[in-house]
């Protein structure tokens, strides 16, 4: 829960392992998802544990969206 970022319940939090993801190079990775917002708050390589994704504070325009394995326009991410 140290990522979230959200005010949403806690019910929601998720920890969301993918096999060969697409959006990393077809590493397996770990989301840490609120499904009630949508957001994914970190992202993190299954195998090494290294911090791929981390949601930001402060909002940053034109930066990717990565939302259950679609890439898309958005706000408030940066990319490791």
């Amino acid at each position: 829960m140290q990522f979230k970022k959200c005010n949403c319940p806690k019910d929601y939090w998720e920890e969301i392992v993918v096999d060969r993801d697409g959006n990393f190079g077809s590493k397996s990775v770990i989301y840490f998802h609120c499904d009630l917002c949508g957001e994914d708050y970190k992202i993190v390589s299954f195998d090494t544990e290294k911090i791929l994704y981390l949601k930001q504070n402060k909002k940053m325009n034109n930066e990717r969206k990565i939302s259950r394995g679609k890439i898309s326009r958005g706000n408030n991410k940066q990319m490791y």
